[in-house]
């Protein structure tokens, strides 16, 4: 059962901050916030990626970090600060968290705006976003180990148009304009800030393959985000009288929602996926319409995407708290006991149960490969 939720209060923004912030996210499509103006310290960013890595350890997905008291508070303490600088946007919803270590071969995302399709009426008439993403780091990010590049406003000619599907916006960018690969922005990121930027920013993470020997960071990318914006132009994804803390059990369900919205970048193995629709399925109702049918038409319509090695499979082995580094879990002992969530190669015998789960009733649509792949990110 959960404790008595903490009494988070939003941070009062500063007015002329504010409006510096909205005018670098008209003309750039993103902008900045240091962690003491949303209320950050290195202590909070410290444990958060602690709670990242031992719950991983454990064979949960980083995402699951959500389901604890401490994202929520952030989410609050931010929320005025981060609605006043992007243009009135409020919490709606898309929780994800990462643990992206490039010295395992892990990367981010690759390219792509977080709502294909959009046009110009996705803008209000200041040129704010009617959507858009706070980015956490909860350790240092930088070129040296991933962390979030994009494509400024100014570069992207479709920003402000209507996508099409058969045009794939970053090839048509430097198909038209070469020189903008010079534009290409990688947005570092000390532990304990952010970057806020548009649903309609070409972003991704890079792949950094062998490490150099430059300065930056060597930790994993620890990071969380969430999505808010205008109710007119997105439903939010829970009621507004849930928030700021919803119960545990409804963010329980929601971070699995999100295992299934995002499944086609997790590569999580279908039988945990199945359970996260299942346990999503019975708290249903603690979610708006919105976004159960886009769980449920995700989960039934996206093709099952190919394995992908995220994390070693190994049995759990005794932690000591005292001595474990949160942030360079380099070793295997640190991330061990996956517990066979993570798809590998190799991996045949330990899945046929999971494979074969059922999905209450419904014919599993998972292996038809002529569906439109309809993720957001």
């Amino acid at each position: 059962e959960a404790a008595d939720a903490p009494a988070a209060r939003p941070l009062a923004p500063d007015a002329e901050v504010a409006e510096r912030k909205r005018g670098e996210f008209t003309r750039n499509g993103f902008f900045h916030l240091d962690r003491q103006d949303i209320g950050m310290t290195h202590e909070r960013a410290d444990a958060l990626a602690l709670g990242v890595v031992l719950l991983m350890q454990n064979g949960w997905p980083a995402s699951f970090i959500f389901v604890y008291d401490e994202p929520w508070e952030i989410i609050e303490t931010a929320r005025e600060v981060v609605q006043a600088a992007s243009g009135g946007s409020k919490f709606l919803g898309d929780l994800f968290a990462w643990y992206v270590d490039p010295d395992r071969g892990q990367k981010g995302w690759g390219p792509h705006r977080d709502r294909m399709g959009s046009g110009p009426d996705s803008f209000r008439a200041d040129g704010t976003p009617m959507l858009s993403t706070t980015w956490l780091a909860l350790t240092d990010a930088g070129p040296n180990n991933s962390c979030v590049h994009v494509v400024p406003r100014p570069e992207d000619p479709f920003y402000d148009l209507q996508d099409l599907p058969e045009v794939d916006p970053l090839a048509a960018i430097f198909a038209s304009n070469p020189q903008a690969y010079q534009s290409i922005r990688a947005l570092a990121c000390p532990k304990g800030s952010c970057w806020h930027f548009s649903h309609k920013i070409i972003h991704w993470g890079s792949y950094v393959g062998e490490r150099s020997s430059m300065r930056g960071p060597v930790v994993p990318r620890i990071a969380m985000s969430w999505v808010v914006g205008d109710a007119d132009f997105e439903e939010p994804a829970i009621p507004r009288d849930l928030l700021p803390f919803p119960p545990v059990p409804t963010r329980v369900a929601f971070v699995m929602g999100q295992q299934i919205a995002y499944g086609g970048q997790t590569g999580l193995r279908k039988g945990f996926k199945n359970m996260c629709f299942r346990f999503f399925k019975l708290h249903a109702s603690a979610f708006t319409e919105f976004y159960r049918d886009k769980v449920e038409f995700i989960h039934f319509c996206r093709p099952a995407p190919p394995k992908e090695v995220h994390l070693k499979e190994r049995t759990m082995a005794p932690v000591d708290l005292d001595s474990l580094e949160f942030a360079t879990p380099q070793d295997d002992s640190k991330l061990d006991g996956l517990k066979g969530m993570f798809g590998t190669d190799s991996d045949s015998s330990s899945s046929d149960d999971d494979d074969h789960d059922d999905h209450d009733g419904h014919e599993d649509h998972e292996d038809h490969e002529d569906h439109e792949d309809h993720e957001d990110h």
